[in-house]
């Protein structure tokens, strides 16, 4: 078997396209077939003094093709494999965690909305005066002396005020927190 260059394009001309076509009918992928198909020719290549004079070349170079292609579709199948129990664990795991932060999400919404009512609950026992001077202070973030201004009362009964509004709140409010705070 020769050895120079030109005896090697000979070769990859001449079987090139008729191996490639050959190894598509395994792999199915041209561009991948077209891989096989040279990495044949250079495997033949590179064994080429193995084989004796006058030994027909052509079936050597199918069945070196042949079993390229079948050792692509096993590497295939277990990359697919991979890919897909990779895909399938990924997925598993995002499920997984949409479920943990929907049920986080539902109860801390949950423990909020109690809280909150259960303020709402303790505001609505305050006296009419007490409840307009809380919510001016808390909701509405206006100082002690503009809260005086608007009701005309001394900016220190706005602060004693508040003060007893905080107890009554914190007592009010005290089991929900404790039960908040134990279920975090």
């Amino acid at each position: 078997m020769p050895s120079d260059s030109n005896s090697f394009d000979k070769i990859f001309d001449k079987y090139f396209h008729k191996l490639s076509a050959f190894v598509n009918s395994y792999v199915n992928s041209p561009e991948d077939s077209n891989d096989i198909a040279q990495s044949t020719l250079i495997t033949f290549w590179e064994n080429r003094t193995k084989l004796k004079e006058g030994f027909p070349i052509e079936p050597y170079l199918f069945k070196i093709a042949k079993n390229k292609a079948l050792d692509y579709l096993k590497a295939k199948k277990v990359r697919d494999m991979h890919a897909k129990e990779i895909l399938t664990n990924g997925q598993q795991m995002v499920y997984e965690l949409n479920e943990i932060a929907i049920e986080l999400f539902d109860v801390e919404k949950m423990k909020a909305n109690a809280l909150r009512q259960k303020i709402r609950k303790a505001l609505a026992l305050l006296p009419i005066n007490d409840r307009k001077i809380f919510v001016l202070s808390r909701f509405n973030n206006l100082t002690n002396e503009e809260i005086a201004g608007i009701l005309n009362i001394s900016p220190k009964t706005v602060e004693k005020r508040i003060s007893l509004t905080l107890k009554i709140l914190r007592k009010e409010v005290f089991i929900i927190i404790v039960w908040v705070n134990s279920n975090i």
